[in-house]
This record gives C-alpha cells, structure tokens and sequence, in this order.
C-alpha cells in the first residue's frame, strides 16, 4: 500500500512538471509560471523534494523568459 502512495505521488509530479515544460514550449509562460506557482503552493511544507522541484519547474519557465537571474535564485536554493 505504501509503494502505491508512492507511485502515484511521483506519476502525479512528472504530471505537473510535463504540464509546465508543455506550456513553455508552447509559449504559454504566464500560464506556466501559475502552474508552477499552483504546484509550489500545493506542496506541504517540509516536503522538501516536493519544495525542489517547484522551484525547478519556476527556473524552467524563468530560462525561457532569459530572466536568468531568477534562474540561479530558484536552483541555488
């Protein structure tokens, strides 16, 4: 039962990240940064891997905007 709680989490993440990396391929930005934004509010606090990658999926939608700087913010921390 743990394994499938598991799973599903990480099906539900690769999701969420797809959904993002779509949408600034597509040139959706401002619809990306809120769905990063919806998945980094989500995410509880103290759930540090889920912490990581809403700050990966923001960085990605920064380096498409060349907000570079906001880039390095969101990976270093």
């Amino acid at each position: 039962r743990a394994e499938l709680k598991t799973t599903d989490g990480m099906i539900r993440v690769m999701v969420r990240y797809c959904d993002v990396l779509a949408l600034t391929h597509t040139g959706q930005l401002d619809l990306a940064d809120k769905r990063a934004a919806e998945y980094a509010n989500f995410s509880s606090v103290g759930q540090f891997l889920a912490w990581a990658i809403a700050k990966i999926m923001a960085g990605v939608v920064a380096t498409a905007r060349g907000d570079f700087l906001d880039v390095v913010s969101s990976i270093e921390q």
